[in-house]
């Protein structure tokens, strides 16, 4: 509103529901930069049904990415591959097993549920955005039995909890500070950090390729050991990775020049007001 009304000059984090409104305004310019925000449903790999890869896999199936980019997003985010994001140097487009809701449902009764299981979705209270994933993957998983409880804690609580490794699943994700993978895929698949995101997940042959990553100087076999990280990331699948989300900004089109890298930095350069 104080953009609208001309009391401010930019606003940052502009609600993604509110982009087209202003968008068809000739005195308000819409930028999306890239940025490095990628988010997830994280799943517990060491307690409860999730445990199981398949399981894992066929939750992945289940869940239809390009209704929750064009309903959470409205369209404005890219349904993400790998956990890394796309601006991120040494991201890779993986092979990912798929929408299939047949081929999840197979999966489920070869891990033994084929009469369908329960699982919680553990989410912050006044997370409206995790609220809404939650209940959109809650219709989409009962089409493979699967009867998925949302409950709602407020963030000392969940967090406690997360940490314990005592959540069937919750809504994450990361923004790298730097503008290297390490950082990320070291929190993400070094089961010494952070549990892997409190995932639990742990891969040798994941955890030893992260370790020559960080020091390799040959920009080619640094690119192959990542390629490979994300490449069995997505088939062991973690986290259900659902977007990668650019940074929503609005200014007043008297403003050019605003920057925002894609960790988050703001340059103010070549930033001009004009009357």
């Amino acid at each position: 509103m104080q953009l609208e009304n001309g009391d401010v000059d930019a606003v940052t984090f502009v609600p993604w529901s509110y982009l087209a409104e202003l968008e068809a305004r000739d005195d308000i310019t819409v930028l999306n930069d890239d940025s490095t925000e990628v988010r997830a449903i994280m799943l517990n790999c060491v307690n409860g049904p999730t445990s199981d890869v398949r399981v894992r896999q066929a939750l992945y199936m289940a869940t239809n990415l390009d209704a929750i980019n064009a309903t959470v997003l409205y369209g404005h985010g890219t349904v993400a591959d790998s956990f890394l994001n796309s601006s991120l140097p040494y991201y890779s487009s993986v092979t990912t097993v798929g929408y299939d809701i047949e081929a999840a449902k197979a999966l489920l009764a070869e891990a033994g549920y084929a009469d369908g299981l329960n699982l919680t979705f553990t989410i912050v209270s006044g997370n409206t955005v995790a609220e809404q994933i939650a209940t959109m993957v809650q219709q989409q998983w009962s089409e493979i039995g699967v009867n998925l409880t949302i409950e709602t804690y407020e963030a000392g609580t969940h967090n406690s909890m997360r940490y314990n490794l005592e959540l069937d699943m919750f809504f994450g994700g990361w923004t790298s500070d730097i503008l290297d993978p390490s950082q990320q895929v070291s929190y993400f698949c070094n089961p010494n950090l952070a549990d892997c995101v409190h995932t639990g997940w742990s891969n040798d042959e994941v955890t030893a390729l992260v370790q020559a990553a960080e020091v390799e100087m040959d920009s080619e076999a640094r690119a192959d050991e990542y390629a490979q990280i994300q490449q069995i990331y997505a088939d062991e699948v973690p986290a259900i990775i659902l977007y990668y989300a650019p940074f929503s900004t609005a200014t007043s089109s008297k403003l050019t020049g605003f920057t925002q890298l894609p960790n988050g930095a703001y340059v103010f350069d070549n930033l001009v007001c004009t009357e």
